[in-house]
């Protein structure tokens, strides 16, 4: 490969998986673990045990070394294939045999195709390669093998014959499948090469899209004239990258046909509906309760603080674990304790929570040279530079193998997320301008763990990241502001009338709409255990609403320890529930909350 940062789509090509098979799961454990669109040289070489699959990774200099490269790259495969079935003809000769060595056939025939085009295409350019680059010589050999089509190799023997339309002439089949029966496929889309217009290609009886449409139509009509039983397939999914979902119009008049001559015809036509979603089960779902068994408990010791082994491990709980217990109790078994995780296979695309991420460092890289510093409007004029927050973004991006060190592979889709990252950047550093002047006491700080005792037998962990802490006018305010960045809209628990502040903090508990308020709490918690003497304050920095600013708690003003501590009474209460063995891990009753969880095929949902 070219570059120093290898595709993730190469591991998940199936003639890798196939020269690599009995290492392929390790690859893919490896993956899921390092989420990574682009992989290290240095990684690849640690994982891979393949030499077959290692060669690949000898860097190209020129495009004559990259082309012969690639040719001889598929003719291993190909050797592959080919001695795979050399090897089971040479075990048994049976009938039975012959038929499972013919299924690397086709895979035999494709990547023989490929060789030879690629030798083609080779020749063509050959006297002007070496004014080629790499990059212009791999969209030239992509968009010229797009085209390229491969028949299949018939056997006249099989039961079952897989061929091209204009292959059916004169053939007469009793049972017929028909794929891609859609408009745009069958007839194929109206594409004429030519310079000459259609109006003077019909006055002077040229061939015309027409013509084709009527070829197609024969063949149609014909293929089906003796058959029994005919299968006609379209997909109804409309594509991004083509395809109306739209049924052919062949499929209309056969309907409109049949209909009129119903009795005539004695023709019987059923249409079903196939989906690869799994059916959703009509009858009634058993709701899922995990009890505490002495099992389930066995896992759940993780979290406790051993007072006589000080050096046990212990997982500590995070603002995010609890609004997950919250939630759905089962859900947080099914994250922290089960420890299932997301069926998500790695994705090309920066996700909802890879935005996030990327905002939250990106901030942090921007905030981390002023920590303990004064800012004031001068200092923002670097900072809401656009080349300043671009380089920013990009560096992140490398840091997480979203894009190469080129900054060359953003495409579709990830430029309007690196575009809305942008400006959510840029919102945030004009908003906080005009909030100037304030310092930053700290930025993505991860607090100490905190004890927490439930009772006199269990005490657990508590532990978070606290995006911002600042301070405000700091010449004549001492108060600091925890700061908590929600990419998501918030909702405040601002109550029109008067109530008392144990129902207040209740609320934050009981209402799960509020968990961003529940969650700033928890950081305000956090940091006040480090800093006893320091007034406090909490607020929300909702980045779907930036002009809005902080959207401060109790309207800002500063968080009491009496607050705190109801706010402390319920969090042993509700983590004690965690522990308690009369109370099972239950699904959620409202199923509105079950919408974007990954859990929601296991609870039929």
């Amino acid at each position: 490969m070219h570059s120093t940062t290898v595709r993730l789509k190469f591991f998940k090509n199936a003639y890798i998986h196939t020269l690599s098979e009995e290492n392929y799961p390790d690859y893919i454990h490896w993956l899921s673990i390092n989420r990574r669109i682009y992989l290290k040289l240095e990684d690849i070489k640690n994982i891979v045990k393949s030499e077959n699959i290692l060669t690949a990774f000898t860097p190209q200099k020129t495009s004559k070394e990259f082309l012969n490269f690639l040719i001889d790259f598929l003719k291993v495969i190909f050797n592959y294939f080919h001695n795979s079935e050399d090897a089971e003809n040479s075990e048994n000769n049976s009938t039975i045999e012959k038929e499972i060595s013919n299924q690397f056939q086709q895979e035999k025939d494709f990547i023989y195709h490929f060789i030879i085009n690629l030798q083609l295409l080779q020749k063509r350019i050959e006297e002007n390669l070496y004014k080629i680059s790499v990059p212009l010589l791999r969209k030239l050999t992509l968009d010229y093998l797009r085209v390229v089509k491969i028949p299949f190799t018939g056997d006249t023997d099989s039961g079952i014959q897989i061929m091209g339309f204009l292959e059916t002439r004169t053939l007469d089949f009793k049972n017929v499948f028909i794929l891609s029966v859609n408009e745009g496929q069958l007839p194929s889309e109206r594409k004429l090469n030519s310079f000459i217009p259609y109006s003077v290609r019909k006055a002077f009886k040229m061939p015309t899209f027409e013509e084709q449409d009527a070829i197609y139509c024969y063949h149609f009509y014909r293929l089906l004239q003796r058959a029994e039983n005919i299968y006609l397939l379209y997909d109804t999914e409309v594509k991004s990258g083509g395809g109306s979902g739209e049924k052919s119009r062949f499929i209309s008049q056969l309907m409109r046909i049949v209909t009129k001559r119903k009795e005539a015809t004695k023709v019987k036509i059923s249409q079903e509906i196939i989906s690869i979603n799994p059916p959703k089960n009509t009858n009634e779902i058993a709701k899922i309760e995990i009890e505490k068994t002495e099992n389930v408990l066995a896992e759940m010791d993780k979290f406790l603080l051993d007072p006589k082994d000080s050096e046990k491990v212990v997982k500590y709980f995070s603002p995010t674990a609890l609004s997950n217990y919250l939630e759905c109790p089962l859900r947080f078994y099914f994250l922290y304790v089960a420890e299932l995780k997301s069926s998500d296979e790695n994705s090309e695309k920066i996700e909802a929570v890879d935005l996030g991420n990327v905002v939250h460092e990106c901030l942090e890289n921007i905030y981390k040279p002023f920590t303990q510093k004064t800012l004031n409007k001068e200092d923002y004029d670097g900072l809401i530079d656009d080349a300043f927050i671009t380089n920013h973004i990009e560096q992140v991006l490398i840091n997480h193998y979203f894009i190469s060190e080129s900054c060359e592979e953003l495409t579709g889709r990830n430029i309007i997320l690196f575009n809305i990252i942008f400006q959510i950047i840029k919102s945030v550093l004009k908003k906080d301008v005009q909030q100037t002047p304030f310092s930053i006491f700290s930025v993505e700080q991860k607090s100490k763990r905190q004890k927490l005792q439930l009772d006199a037998e269990k005490t657990i962990l508590l532990s978070g990241t606290i995006d911002r802490v600042d301070q405000p006018n700091p010449s004549t305010n001492e108060t600091l502001r925890v700061v908590d960045y929600k990419t998501g809209f918030v909702k405040m628990n601002e109550p029109k009338k008067k109530i008392n502040d144990s129902e207040y903090i209740e609320k934050y508990f009981n209402d799960t709409q509020l968990k961003s308020g529940l969650q700033a709490y928890f950081y305000t918690y956090l940091f006040k255990q480090q800093n006893a003497l320091r007034s406090t304050a909490a607020g929300i920095y909702s980045l779907k609403e930036v002009n809005k600013g902080v959207q401060m708690l109790r309207k800002g003003s500063v968080i009491s320890d009496e607050l705190l501590s109801l706010y402390e009474e319920n969090l042993k209460k509700y983590f004690g529930e965690i522990f308690d063995t009369t109370i099972p891990f239950r699904q959620t009753e409202d199923e509105k909350k079950c919408l974007y969880c990954n859990f929601k095929d296991i609870c039929s949902r």
